[in-house]
Order: C-alpha cells, then structure tokens, then sequence
C-alpha cells in the first residue's frame, strides 16, 4: 500500500479514535453547557424575565415588557501534534489504547473545559464587542472562606434566591483539595446523608447536595492558597464550536520520514446566564 494510502487510512482510523475516546475520557464539562454548531462569531439571545398581571375584563390586552439582549462568542483555533517513530505508528495512529491517542485526547479535553472554566468565570461581551465583567453579586466567599457545609448551602441559597429551578441539573467544579474537604465533612460521607456503595467505588459521592462534583486543577488561582471554584447550571455557558476535532497523519520529510499526528478544533465560549453561576471563593488548607 502507498504512503499516501497509508495516511488516509491511519487519518480516518486515529481521528474516529480520538473522537470516541474525547467524548469519553476527554472534557469533563462539555456536556454540561449548551452546544452550537456555526461558523465564525455567534451571539447567544438572552431573555429577561417576565411579569404576569392581572386581566381586567372589556380592558386592552397588557403588553408585558421583557429584555432582549445578547451576548458573542468568537472561535480560536487549538492545535496538538506529535510525531511518531516509522515503526510505531500502526499502534500509535490505529489502536484505542495507544498513548499518543490518549494524551491527545486529555490535551483537547483539558483546552475545551478551561475555556469553559474562563467563559463562566471571566468578562464576556455583548453583541457589539463591549464588555461586561463578571458580576460581583454571583461572587460568594472571601479571602478567609473555608470550603465547608454551610459555605456550601450558601451557595445553594444563592441560585434559589435568583429563582434558579431546583431541579435545574448543576455541577460544582473544585480543585483536588476541596474534595479532599468533601471526605472530611460528614455529611458528604455518612450512609445517614449518602449512598455509602458510591463512596466505596469512586472515593468520593459524585452526586450531592444537587450537584454533580467535578475535579479539575484548571480553576482560576487568585492569590496564594485562594481558588476560585465554580457552581453552574447547564444553562450556564454557551460552547460554540466551529469546526470539532480533526486530525491528518502524515510523514514528516524534514524529520527523517517520522510519521506527524496532528489534531486540531476551532471553538469558543462565553457566559450567557449570569444568574445560573456561582463563584465560590475558597482559601485552601
């Protein structure tokens, strides 16, 4: 078989791997936002809430106001590549398990949820490109704040406060020592609160308090021992991908006919429901 043929089969075998094993292993938060397929810059509508009032008979219908706004996403290319010994690249290119494939697969995984991460928690802008800082009033905790129970709840009041749905899906994404905080607090861990065979097999309730609890060492620092975590709802932040991943497998004639496996994604986010995130400021200890 020519070389030629060779990269064509290797491109179609390694880039429907790398698909497969980044929906599965890949972003932790991609299939927690809302998704939109469309070439170059997207605006995001937002809707503002809405009044009812009270009818008055043979009176003219009420017009009740309501707030459109909207909100734009702007796609950045991203790009890994590797190369790859001439006698590798059969495993490397064509069997799921290989470790050029799943490193790969992490590295795009990891890019789309720091842009997640960065869209919920930073500035995002208006259709006309001007800007809006996050809002301090979805900010809770401080320098000092302990990640504990109650600051917990407080951040549970804080979407119910803003008429947040109860039974609106949330996750609540902390770092490696605020889960190491989750095993301390009893609440988390006693069969009196939680299901004890779920904390037996993944080393932590992935299910809790109405969240679903996600690791990630992608959250912003502030200073020193302080982080930023992040509660959202799906409604949160819109992910707009332009083109999703690809891949070429190609030789490399300027490296001594080593075989290039290069994957790429076109993609951008940005917040479009303020009130359906959290910032949770904590002080790790």
């Amino acid at each position: 078989m020519a070389v030629a043929d060779l990269s064509l089969v290797y491109q179609r075998d390694y880039e429907a791997n790398l698909r497969s094993l980044s929906q599965q292993r890949g972003s932790k938060l991609r299939q927690y936002v809302i998704e939109r397929n469309a070439p170059d810059m997207h605006l995001w509508d937002r809707i503002g809430s809405m009044s009812v009032t009270a009818r008055t008979a043979g009176g003219a219908t009420a017009d009740t106001a309501v707030a459109l706004t909207r909100r734009r996403s702007k796609p950045s290319d991203f790009e890994v590549s590797n190369l790859v010994d001439p006698s590798n690249i059969a495993q490397a290119a064509r069997d799921p398990r290989s470790d050029i494939l799943r490193e790969q697969a992490n590295a795009i995984g990891r890019k789309f949820d720091d842009l997640i991460i960065t869209a919920a928690l930073g500035s995002t802008e208006d259709e006309a490109g001007a800007p809006t800082v996050f809002p301090v009033a979805q900010s809770v905790g401080s320098a000092t704040q302990a990640f504990d129970f109650n600051f917990i709840t407080s951040i549970n009041e804080k979407f119910w406060s803003n008429n947040v749905p109860q039974d609106e899906p949330k996750i609540f994404v902390i770092r490696p020592n605020g889960a190491k905080k989750l095993l301390q607090l009893t609440q988390a861990t006693s069969s009196d609160y939680v299901n004890a065979q779920a904390l037996a097999s993944r080393g932590m309730v992935e299910n809790w308090l109405g969240y679903t609890w996600i690791v990630s060492n992608l959250l912003p620092n502030v200073v020193g021992a302080q982080y930023y975590y992040l509660a959202m709802t799906a409604r949160a932040v819109g992910l707009h991908v332009t083109k999703d991943i690809w891949s070429r497998v190609s030789e490399s004639t300027e490296k001594s006919y080593a075989w290039r496996i290069y994957s790429a994604f076109m993609a951008g986010a940005t917040r479009i429901e303020d009130e359906h995130v959290v910032r949770a400021w904590v002080l790790e200890s």
